[in-house]
């Protein structure tokens, strides 16, 4: 690939070029305003190289090509890395991405030395805290480890793991860290690339969370709290003769307190209760029927026997003449309940998108 390294046979530093694609994805990614890892954590076997160094080869190693080494002093067994692998690590340490290993193959002394015959064992060595090597069934003390000697400064969500067995790749997920599964037994840019934009894209919807779920400060609770029993005791803002507009749940609950009663007097300050029925469709109360009875001349006994009946009617039906009042309520109930459903899966689908 273009800027590829020069090697020298038995390894050394070596620096990548500037118009590599390992650095070209990196310094895109860093410039779109993209948060890079903090620490990249390597596997070893079929990862960073193509077999199992510890079971299947025998040192001393020996640099045959530049992406090439061979066991038994370069008479056995070839062991090659990717095409992009020495340009990939050289471009994370350029852009201040610090490396780690964690393998289960075991076998420090084997694997040191082999990844000193590719020449690439100095971009590990000066923190060699982070390189976890260690036999296990999964990689949760190398994580552990790898965390707490990477400083307080860096935290589980700081990490990127990449490694070609999915039981580590989730259980790197569970911990809070980005993780991709390698595919193909070596690294490559186009995995480079899908690995950055997985950990952009978790970066993302972490700060989306945070924000959303941004505790509110002392401050604010009080003068929220202050702001409420303004509203509820006089329905006015702290400006003088500046009414405040009811919420809907004021509206529900003022809904409430009139069908409680048995009347409509909760609504008087915003309108009359024959003007709200009429708007939401409501038949007329038994009052205002009563009213509309009322004869010109004489007859007012007749009249009144009929509205006497006419609540009788009514308590026998179970309060029927309150019954529109009890349906608003609960509308509006139901709305707010609408709402918050509506706003939860707008929120759901955001933070899965």
């Amino acid at each position: 690939m273009a800027g590829l390294l020069s090697t020298v046979q038995g390894g050394g530093a070596s620096a990548a070029a500037p118009g590599s694609k390992a650095s070209e994805a990196l310094h895109l990614h860093k410039s779109a305003g993209k948060v890079l890892p903090k620490i990249v954590i390597l596997d070893l076997d079929y990862t960073l190289w193509d077999c199992f160094c510890a079971h299947h080869t025998s040192p001393p190693y020996r640099r045959t090509g530049p992406n090439e080494v061979r066991d038994a002093n370069g008479a056995g067994k070839l062991i090659k890395i990717g095409t992009d692998t020495r340009d990939i690590l050289t471009a994370l340490r350029a852009h201040g991405c610090r490396l780690a290993i964690a393998s289960l193959n075991g076998d420090f002394p084997k694997s040191s030395q082999l990844l000193e015959a590719f020449g690439i064992w100095h971009f590990f060595q000066k923190e060699v805290a982070l390189v976890q090597i260690l036999r296990g069934t999964n990689k949760e003390r190398h994580f552990q480890q790898i965390k707490a000697a990477a400083g307080s400064g860096v935290a589980w969500n700081d990490m990127l793991l990449l490694d070609d067995a999915s039981r580590n790749v989730q259980l790197a997920r569970q911990r809070g860290a980005t993780a991709v599964l390698v595919e193909g037994r070596c690294l490559t840019v186009a995995v480079l690339e899908k690995a950055l934009a997985a950990h952009a894209g978790e970066q993302r919807n972490r700060g989306a969370l945070l924000t959303f779920f941004k505790p509110v400060s002392p401050v604010a609770q009080r003068e929220a709290a202050a702001a409420a029993a303004e509203e509820r005791a006089g329905g006015k803002n702290t400006r003088e003769g500046e009414a405040t507009i009811p919420h809907i749940s004021q509206w529900s609950e003022m809904l409430g307190a009139a069908e409680d009663r048995g009347g409509g007097s909760a609504l008087e300050p915003l309108a009359k209760p024959a003007e709200v029925r009429e708007a939401c469709g409501a038949p007329p109360s038994v009052e205002e029927r009563g009213a509309a009875k009322k004869p010109r001349g004489g007859g007012a006994g007749k009249v009144e026997e009929e509205v006497v009946s006419e609540i009788a009617v009514g308590d026998r039906d179970g309060g029927s003449a309150q019954k529109p009042w009890g349906g608003i309520a609960r509308g509006l109930r139901v709305l707010d309940a609408v709402a918050v459903l509506a706003a939860l899966a707008a929120a759901a689908a955001f933070f899965t998108s």
